[in-house]
């Protein structure tokens, strides 16, 4: 079995998206420049789903789905929840070794940060590896996972052996570093998550076993509307400065950190994103839930005002405050 097979199973709808979808979304292949021919029917809308898409984004996903659903966390009826994509995954699609499958491997390759070679204790010297500065807070993770993916999206030797939509030599178009995407969607939010835990064959002072529990939640969002008139540019670096990102930990385990299998760094959330938030078990996946209100929100009250925007422009009403105070009255 597959990390793709394996991760198709654990998605709620079970769909992990290839690369190429994942360009569709942002619109860098050329169908996404196709425009509905005259008198083509658009595509019907659900009007019973919410109109917000979240495509999940996350570095072997096969260990944070159950996390997620141990947690209670889901994203209706804020988001309706479009599929996913594993940075992990596709770089098994492409078979394709040279850029390394470990977070810290990719981030290096595309020159997003620096880093040093790690061997936590209990694990020999062959098995040391590369982590970027700021690597095993679920926070920073989910940062580091987001701007892969969309590095990812953006090199055209990444191409997938088994979609039949691949031909990624024709399919990025030849400045689509330098003008602004066609064709993106513009109400998705891109949202990475990463979950750290309770590494096995832990113990509290009395010699009693720890876990297993979730310690930290991370997560990182692009909303597409940000972007949808700004060039990317190399590896996406034009986007990066509207990723935000929050990051969790459990107050239960606040002064908790992994050392044995994974060097733990809990408490090394990057300030330009902001502080860490604790939480309380008793909480539930609430505050989560609340973020994924708020984003929900943002995205909404954005096509709010382009609609308000649109009646203005036609019915000639003098401000979009007026038309804004019409749609809340429908």
């Amino acid at each position: 079995m597959t990390i793709r097979d394996k991760v198709e199973e654990e998605s709620p709808n079970g769909r992990v998206l290839f690369i190429e979808d994942l360009r569709n979304c942002l619109g860098l292949r050329f169908s996404s420049y196709e425009a509905p021919l005259p008198g083509e029917a658009s595509a019907p809308v659900d009007l019973t789903r919410p109109f917000v898409e979240v495509l999940l984004v996350g570095h072997d996903l096969r260990g944070d789905f159950p996390k997620m659903r141990a947690e209670g966390i889901k994203f209706d009826p804020h988001l309706h929840y479009f599929g996913c994509i594993d940075t992990h995954v596709i770089i098994e699609d492409t078979c394709n070794e040279q850029f390394g499958r470990s977070l810290g491997r990719l981030m290096g390759h595309y020159g997003l940060a620096e880093g040093k070679i790690v061997r936590p204790k209990n694990l020999p010297a062959s098995k040391a590896k590369f982590v970027f500065f700021g690597g095993h807070n679920a926070g920073n993770d989910a940062i580091a996972t987001l701007q892969v993916a969309i590095a990812q999206a953006l090199d055209s030797e990444i191409e997938s052996r088994f979609c039949e939509e691949s031909e990624s030599d024709h399919d990025l178009t030849g400045d689509f570093l330098s003008k602004p995407p066609r064709g993106m969607k513009k109400n998705m939010i891109l949202l990475a998550y990463d979950a750290e835990g309770v590494e096995p064959n832990r113990y509290d002072k009395r010699r009693r076993p720890i876990g297993p529990a979730t310690t930290e939640h991370g997560f990182a969002w692009l909303r597409l509307a940000d972007v949808a008139e700004i060039p990317p540019g190399k590896n996406g670096v034009n986007w990066h400065r509207y990723i935000k990102a929050r990051h969790w930990l459990n107050w239960e385990y606040r002064n908790f950190a992994n050392y044995k299998y994974v060097v733990g760094n809990p408490h090394g959330f990057w300030k330009d994103f902001g502080e860490t938030q604790y939480y309380h078990e008793s909480e539930g996946p609430t505050p989560f839930h609340m973020l994924f209100q708020d984003l929900a929100s943002a995205v909404a009250f954005d096509k709010k005002s382009s609609d308000a925007t649109d009646i203005a422009t036609v019915n000639g009403t003098a401000t979009v405050e007026e038309v804004m105070t019409m749609l809340d009255s429908k």
